[in-house]
């Protein structure tokens, strides 16, 4: 059974979402490894500095504290981009199916 005008119309919108979500799953990842670099970086800062004192960790914690919730935002935006790519694959797949018969 071919699919109708609708149907195709359905299957592009579909593979277009999908494509717009690769291309967003590849910037989040890269932003996810820039907010690792940047806990890693205060992580390194702490691990080698000699000036710490109790005066001055307030703001590494801040900092620390504010790359950490970035990442952890990246974190969960990746998520759910991966959650919707297995949604659309998934539709994507269901409407091939229907097609081929």
């Amino acid at each position: 059974m071919s699919l109708t005008k609708n149907g195709r119309k359905l299957q592009a919108l579909l593979q277009d979402a999908r494509n717009i979500a690769v291309k967003e799953r590849a910037r989040l990842r890269q932003d996810v490894r820039k907010a690792d670099l940047a806990v890693s970086d205060i992580y390194h800062d702490i691990e080698y500095s000699r000036n710490i004192s109790f005066f001055n960790s307030g703001r590494t914690v801040k900092s620390l504290q504010a790359a950490l919730k970035h990442r952890r935002k990246m974190k969960d935006e990746l998520s759910n981009i991966e959650a919707l790519m297995g949604a659309l694959d998934r539709n994507i797949l269901i409407e091939n199916e229907e097609d081929s018969q």
